[in-house]
């Protein structure tokens, strides 16, 4: 349920800026002449552009693995409601290595939680964990059926089931850094080049890697980030293929439970956030919307080490 890490400070970002990180998101490894050339900057301006926004810390490069890669096949949304201050209880879920995101709301429940385990007996232990921790009074779920929008979830279909050793680290070199040089993998894998491109040119059109640009929110002004969950009459496929193609629709989700969906909305502004929601309120098929406000985030933590 990507959000983006908490900061503070505002660098400042143009256009091309802009364009450059829309790019990364696509690919994170492409070229400074490719990027240059899509831009129409000369290749030195085009490559201190892209190093000052990754020194600066304005997005990262990182290697997207899909969850089952690590041995995680159940997903789950909890809203949990509390009577203990909401910090300390999402600290004290931190720990839980089933728990990868934890978001404190203002809403109907006062903690969001994302949970990935290895299977329902581990989610329904995972959730029988939260339940127990003293302050809190209610936990609703939704299992998630399928992932339609996140920026930790690759993006195609998982059609690769074969992944070896090598495979492996080279996932786990690349969520470190999207844009580690063929050479440099090699290095660390015993392998040339041209086999660790072949690998992973493999294992990104298999859906088991995405390797794209992480932004922090706050630098495109997108500080107001509200997630949702609807009803819905019917199939909820018409109205996830109507929302995944809106820029302000951050996270989209199918699920059983308590909700038909779950995504999460971005805007620079609480008339635009209010404007989004009235949208998808109206979109056909869509039965009751219910809304929380993400106040801040205690963790979101989507790294592993693939199993094997």
């Amino acid at each position: 349920m990507a959000t983006g890490a908490n900061a503070t400070a505002k660098p400042p970002i143009d256009d091309i800026d802009r364009r450059i990180i829309e790019l990364l998101q696509h690919d994170g490894r492409a070229s400074f002449q490719n990027i240059a050339e899509a831009i129409e900057l000369s290749r030195p301006s085009t490559r201190a552009r892209v190093l000052r926004l990754l020194d600066d810390r304005i997005v990262e490069v990182r290697g997207v693995v899909h969850p089952s890669v690590f041995g995680l096949h159940a997903y789950a949304h909890a809203s949990v409601v509390v009577t203990s201050p909401a910090v300390r209880i999402g600290e004290m879920l931190a720990a839980d290595e089933d728990v990868p995101f934890i978001s404190v709301t203002a809403g109907a429940h006062a903690l969001v939680v994302e949970l990935r385990c290895a299977d329902q007996q581990s989610l329904a232990a995972a959730l029988a964990r939260i339940t127990s921790i003293d302050g809190v009074t209610q936990v609703t779920t939704s299992s998630y059926l399928s992932i339609a929008k996140d920026a930790y979830w690759p993006p195609r279909p998982l059609s690769v089931s074969d992944v070896d050793t090598a495979d492996r680290l080279l996932l786990e070199l690349l969520q470190r850094d999207g844009r580690t040089s063929f050479v440099e993998l090699g290095k660390h894998t015993a392998l040339s080049p041209s086999a660790v491109r072949t690998r992973v040119a493999r294992l990104i059109e298999g859906g088991v890697l995405h390797i794209g640009a992480r932004i922090r929110p706050d630098v495109l002004n997108t500080q107001h980030v509200v997630g949702f969950g609807l009803t819905v009459d019917g199939d909820s496929t018409p109205v996830i293929e109507k929302l995944q193609k809106w820029d302000t629709i951050q996270y989209l989700a199918s699920c059983i439970g308590r909700y038909a969906v779950i995504g999460t909305a971005i805007s620079v502004s609480n008339s635009q956030m209010a404007e989004v929601i009235d949208l998808i309120r109206a979109s056909p098929g869509v039965r009751v919307v219910d809304t929380w406000t993400h106040l801040c985030f205690v963790k979101e933590d989507y790294d592993h080490s693939p199993v094997g």
